[in-house]
């Protein structure tokens, strides 16, 4: 055995565990950010001017959170609601 060797590298559940760890948003405030990242992408397309640039990247990333699962505001407050904490 070498000094390398890690014998829980390969292990998917430990992936997946970890990225469950990682999720501070309930599924509802999931679908919730989803809905309305989408609605503020598609205002944004049919503004003009900075207001579009913003309404773009408030969906973008209201979107994103919903993706991931994971709020960084959440994070710094010690806030998951996932968990129950």
């Amino acid at each position: 055995m070498s000094l390398t060797h890690q014998p829980f590298a390969h292990v998917p559940e430990l992936d997946r565990l970890g990225n469950e760890l990682i999720k501070n948003l309930s599924d509802h405030e999931r679908a919730v950010s989803a809905a309305l990242g989408v609605g503020l992408a598609i205002a944004g397309m049919k503004a003009w001017g900075p207001t579009r640039w913003l309404l773009c990247l408030a969906g973008g990333a209201l979107a994103r959170r919903a993706v991931t699962g994971h709020c960084p505001l959440y994070q710094q407050l010690g806030v998951d609601r996932r968990h129950g904490h």
